[in-house]
């Protein structure tokens, strides 16, 4: 059996083996992306109140469930209720922001 620690240590060695050489090879030198026109980043370098709230939401969620969102969706079928309750929660945060989004922008 595995001691704990060596389960950090395996992650660590994965992102500097195969994960950040990965994107600077293959991503980073990309003048666009492989199914889009360009790269859609956000250029606002504002810090307002929409924000601070979605992320203070964001991360409630994620340290509710210890769970980033990217692979509690890809683990969605493991049988762990927990996941789907996430997944629910959610998209019905997504839902729930755009509804307000689209009532102030009217």
């Amino acid at each position: 059996m595995m001691p704990k620690h060596s389960w950090r240590q395996l992650k660590d060695l994965e992102n500097a083996i195969g994960i950040i050489p990965g994107y600077q090879l293959l991503i980073k030198t990309r003048a666009k992306p492989l199914l889009d026109n360009d790269w859609s980043l956000n250029k606002s370098k504002v810090i307002d109140a929409p924000l601070v709230v979605g992320a203070s939401l964001f991360g409630i969620g994620w340290g509710l469930l210890g769970v980033c969102p990217g692979p509690a969706v890809t683990s969605a079928f493991s049988g762990n209720s927990d996941v789907w309750m996430f997944i629910a929660a959610m998209m019905a945060g997504l839902f729930i922001s755009h509804q307000v989004k689209t009532k102030i922008l009217r």
